[in-house]
């Protein structure tokens, strides 16, 4: 069950960064981004923690 959740992370990491940079830039048009953002900070924080235990 960790084991596929951390591919899960591992997976949509990246590719919500791409998507929230992508949107960001268009803000105005797209204000749910603003929203969006600490729940971004914290899936980034997540998968950071995850690289770090898998490395010990």
């Amino acid at each position: 069950m960790l084991a596929q959740l951390t591919t899960w992370i591992k997976f949509l990491t990246p590719v919500l960064t791409l998507g929230m940079m992508v949107f960001y830039l268009d803000r105005e048009k797209y204000p749910v981004v603003d929203k969006l953002i600490p729940y971004y900070f914290a899936l980034v924080f997540i998968y950071t923690l995850l690289i770090a235990i898998e490395a010990i």
